[in-house]
């Protein structure tokens, strides 16, 4: 085909993907290199700067590292958001040991669905070779703030005559990281309206007054982030789709929508939790954590009227997991881990006189593990495959969350959340 028409670039790219999966990594560069030159007149000018990124990829996996940077610089100039460019970019620098350059390609990287979890890896190694210790959740945070959308309440909340009470609201979101829409074209409409929301209801309400866990489901896609006790509480729901936020067992919000919907999103779960912070509660809960020796150890004293059917659930979870998915969401907030009761859906309270007190000690490798084993399982019954990336725990995100619930009519009656104290001898 004559002229500007041409499909030389886009024939070229598939003949590369072909080669290079059949391990002819020599010819698919060559292949790349006659497309570049063939393909300037293309009516696609980012085809050009894809097989520039394409034949990088090449040069960098036959350490050619010149051709490699020349190349992968070229795609970036065209496509500077490109999540692949951008990792390949970062492990070149991380193999010249630039790696102050290398640190800002990852973090370009991490932002995106398709190079995130790889670029989760390079942070951790350029991390650990600048000499700053592990990778800190918070600081991934802080670096992304304004490459990623986020969601600030703009007022604190304040309490009035008809919310001045002892009540801690308790908020159970329902998600998944690859949270979206298939629309006919093909084209993906993400989610990320839910975890937006949940990021503003957290910055509106102090955690003495609000408190979040979140579970993740494997639809539309199965990940790292879900375990067990995640389940048996969307089972004890009814919920089957991960589009709802529970509000102390008696109120649905909506929980997925477009970024643009997040504000609406936040609105209708704040209103919700303020009518709850108006019941008084009648049970108090006490207790406190801390990581010894790798283990977390505390103890949660729950009191009140133990008519009934009520449970404590004591459970752990991380306040940021940094887990890139398909839905756009890089930090994960109050991601729940594990039960930290013998029984996985909490103690009984029944014939307790009134107070219940239970303590936990577990080495927290075995809860990783105990959630390990369980992906393990459900991959086997699924017939499908999760990574295992961020399936460790970051001991100075951890929180501890205790709540009592009424089983008859799964009602929460009362929370709190005490973050776990750190000795310096357990942060990975």
């Amino acid at each position: 085909t004559k002229g500007p028409t041409n499909n030389v670039p886009e024939n070229a790219s598939d003949a590369m993907g072909e080669l290079s999966a059949n391990g002819r990594l020599s010819v698919a560069g060559s292949m790349g290199r006659l497309g570049i030159k063939s393909g300037r007149t293309d009516r696609y000018p980012e085809s050009v700067h894809q097989l520039h990124a394409q034949v990088g990829n090449i040069c960098l996996e036959t350490h050619d590292d010149n051709k490699a940077w020349e190349h992968l610089l070229s795609a970036a100039f065209g496509l500077p958001e490109d999540g692949r460019i951008n990792l390949d970019l970062g492990r070149f620098y991380e193999r010249k040991k630039r790696y102050r350059r290398a640190m800002s390609r990852f973090l370009n990287a991490v932002t995106t669905p398709e190079a995130g979890p790889e670029a989760v890896g390079g942070l951790e190694r350029v991390q650990i070779a600048l000499g700053e210790g592990a990778l800190s959740v918070d600081d991934v945070e802080k670096r992304i703030a304004g490459r990623v959308r986020n969601f600030g309440a703009a007022t604190k909340f304040e309490a009035n005559d008809d919310t001045k009470t002892n009540r801690c609201v308790l908020g159970e979101f329902f998600t998944n990281p690859h949270l979206g829409r298939r629309l006919r074209e093909g084209w993906r409409s993400f989610e990320l309206g839910g975890s937006l929301a949940a990021e503003g209801l957290l910055s509106h309400f102090p955690s003495d007054r609000f408190v979040l866990l979140t579970y993740h489901l494997p639809v539309p896609e199965p990940g790292a982030l879900m375990n067990e006790l995640g389940f048996e509480m969307a089972s004890a729901y009814q919920i089957r789709s991960p589009e709802y936020f529970k509000l102390n067992g008696r109120r649905t919000g909506p929980g997925a929508g477009k970024w643009r919907d997040a504000d609406a999103i936040y609105e209708v779960n704040r209103k919700h939790i303020v009518e709850e912070l108006g019941r008084p509660s009648d049970y108090a809960i006490s207790g406190s954590a801390e990581m010894k020796n790798d283990r977390v150890v505390g103890s949660i004293t729950l009191k009140g009227p133990d008519r009934g059917d009520k449970v404590l659930h004591i459970v752990l979870a991380e306040r940021g997991v940094l887990y890139p998915g398909k839905g756009k969401v890089v930090v994960h907030k109050m991601i729940a881990r594990a039960s930290l009761t013998k029984d996985l859906l909490g103690a009984s309270f029944i014939q307790s006189n009134g107070v219940l007190t239970v303590t936990f000690d577990r080495l927290l490798a075995d809860l990783e593990q105990e959630n390990i084993r369980w992906l393990k399982k459900f991959e086997s019954t699924a017939g499908t495959s999760c990574s295992r990336l961020s399936t460790n725990m970051d001991p100075r995100q951890l929180t501890v969350v205790a709540y009592v619930r009424d089983w008859d009519t799964m009602e929460v009656l009362q929370c709190a959340s005490f973050d776990v104290s750190l000795e310096e001898t357990s942060v990975k």
